[in-house]
Formats: structure tokens, C-alpha cells, sequence
């Protein structure tokens, strides 16, 4: 549940930007934090 949560922020966040530079680093952001995520579990 947490996980999916920060998922959610993670998006509604990476909605608000659209340049393209944050676009392409989507996906690495939210690994970045997804991971930041687990390692506290």
C-alpha cells in the first residue's frame, strides 16, 4: 500500500512538469525513490 501510494504522488507530481527533460528521467525518478522507498521498509 505504501508503495502504490508514493507511486501515485510520484505521478501526480511528474504530471505537474512537462518538459521533456523531466518526461525522459520519469522513469528513473521513480525507480530512484522506489528503492529509496524499500530500503526503509
Amino acid at each position: 500500500m505504501i508503495t502504490l501510494n508514493a507511486k501515485e504522488a510520484i505521478i501526480s507530481t511528474c504530471s505537474r512538469f512537462d518538459t521533456d527533460e523531466f518526461i525522459n528521467n520519469r522513469n528513473k525518478i521513480w525507480l530512484e525513490i522506489y528503492f529509496g522507498v524499500k530500503r526503509h521498509l
